[in-house]
């Protein structure tokens, strides 16, 4: 259920960014930030959960490396932009799925000072490196760049610092999900839930008091709304919290009467990558098309399109959850087959001059000259 609701607040958020034609409001910008949160720390929670019957093999090739050829493939075909110049959230999924597994070694203060130490990091990396108003490692499959701004960062910075999710500080929410999956195996479900309710709502209210006392500096980055542009304390502290009070709320759903309007939410959650692909590319390419292109939208038009939006991706995972064991292993291996397709044709069209290289000099370390 927990990551079904991710998947409708990603929704959220994807949806304002690519539609919407007037400024988002602040309680679906909100709402919106804290998709990507519960995505990473679920993805460490899973890997601890299941650490015990794979090797790390099995995390690299089979769970982390597929994540992250479905995120060039997004950037690809969905984007149509040049994968790896940045950081997307599958990216940095498919590199911490690994890492996360080679933490479920540690002891718990361990992996807590671990998760500590990037959390803390981060703001010092970013004054001493630089945080870009906007990645330009992004460039077009024709070749020009998406947007220039100055002072442009470069790759690398990208990857740790200021690209859309670097590793500093989202691999820390990575691990804070093995930390989580590992309380749950070691302590009683009382006890798990009572401190998910008092760590939460602590954190929860230090961030929001922050948030009303010292205001972070952030902006939004061209159109996409989310509160952590950059990752700051404040909103790491309200994120942790809210995540933490989620994974309470869900696990308190025992009453199965209760549970029932929440169905809905497993439905979607166990196809959580298809519908990540499925509804990008449906409100890229199908509501925009529909509309008359990006950010044609009122605020009226965005929440029926928002609710068709929901439906039919309900009915894709409903249709999924339908099939066979047989038949899903038949779904694995063609969409696995197509990716591997994608990829090796880009390659060869690059290598065969039919993609144009990107326009200008890269820099690996300094960014981008035109």
């Amino acid at each position: 259920m927990i990551r079904g609701f991710a998947i409708v607040t990603m929704m959220v958020l994807n949806l304002l960014a690519i539609v919407l034609a007037e400024p988002a409001p602040f309680v679906l910008r909100l709402i919106g930030s804290l998709a990507a949160p519960l995505f990473i720390i679920l993805s460490g929670f899973m890997v601890s959960l299941t650490a015990d019957r794979h090797s790390f093999s099995y995390f690299v090739f089979n769970k982390g490396a597929w994540i992250f050829s479905v995120g060039i493939l997004v950037d690809i075909v969905i984007w149509q932009i040049y994968p790896l110049m940045s950081i997307q959230v599958l990216y940095l999924i498919g590199i911490s799925i690994p890492l996360a597994y080679l933490t479920c070694k540690l002891k718990s203060y361990q992996r807590v000072a671990t998760a500590l130490c990037i959390l803390i990091l981060t703001p010092i990396l970013q004054k001493v490196l630089g945080y870009t108003y906007f990645p330009t490692g992004f460039y077009l499959l024709s070749g020009a760049p998406i947007l220039e701004v100055e002072p442009q960062t470069g790759i690398i910075n990208h990857w740790f610092v200021d690209g859309w999710f670097p590793i500093c500080p989202w691999l820390a929410f990575s691990i804070i999900g093995v930390e989580l999956c590992e309380s749950f195996k070691r302590v009683k479900p009382k006890a798990f839930a009572s401190a998910l309710l008092y760590v939460g709502s602590a954190l929860m209210v230090l961030g929001g008091l922050s948030f009303v006392f010292a205001y972070p500096p952030t902006f939004i980055r061209n159109t996409w709304s989310d509160l952590f542009y950059p990752p700051t304390i404040q909103y790491l502290a309200l994120v942790i919290g809210a995540s933490m009070l989620i994974f309470r709320f869900f696990i308190g759903l025992e009453n199965r009467r209760l549970s029932l309007p929440f169905r809905p939410l497993s439905t979607m959650g166990q196809a959580s990558l298809a519908i990540y692909v499925a509804h990008l590319f449906t409100i890229s390419h199908i509501i925009t098309w529909l509309s008359g292109g990006w950010w044609k939208m009122n605020l009226g038009w965005y929440l029926l399109s928002y609710v068709l939006l929901l439906v039919v991706m309900w009915a894709i995972a409903k249709f999924y959850s339908l099939l066979g064991e047989n038949e899903k292993r038949w779904v694995g291996r063609v969409s696995r087959g197509l990716v591997l397709a994608v990829l090796l044709a880009t390659v060869v069209a690059l290598v065969g001059g039919y993609l144009p290289p990107p326009t200008g000099t890269i820099h690996i370390a300094t960014g981008f000259k035109f």
